[in-house]
């Protein structure tokens, strides 16, 4: 049961960064400022590693302990199951949102510097 316990209490405090701490960016197409989504992908590689590799390593630390897997273990197992699950799935959606707030970040770099590029041919039109 001590067991148990500990993968609950870590599995609550790390599964899901990406979903809690990402700010994602606005539904739509257009360009959006730098600072205004997350292009880190720190928080999905985070998922990745404590989502994904911690349970297996817990796992095996379940396993390892007593002969195997005992009933008493089963617990544990579906915990560690539903852990994996949503850390794969913060990760995806983590590295999604990174991704597409590059991608709108540029935008909003190229419609910068294309207007910047207007105004000085204006500029140098003009006696």
């Amino acid at each position: 049961m001590k067991k148990l316990t500990s993968v609950l209490l870590v599995s609550a405090l790390s599964a899901g960064c990406s979903i809690l701490f990402m700010e994602k960016p606005p539904p739509g197409d257009s360009p959006v400022a730098r600072g205004y989504c997350t292009r880190s992908i720190v928080a999905p590689v985070a998922d990745v590693v404590y989502g994904v590799v911690a349970p297996l390593g817990f796992l095996a630390w379940v396993a390892d302990d007593s002969d195997g897997l005992s009933s008493e273990d089963s617990g544990g197992v579906v915990v560690i199951a539903a852990w994996a699950a949503a850390g794969s799935y913060s990760a995806v959606r983590g590295f999604g949102w990174s991704g597409e707030c590059k991608r709108r970040n540029a935008l909003s770099e190229q419609a910068i510097a294309d207007y910047l590029r207007k105004v000085a041919d204006r500029m140098e039109r003009e006696p």
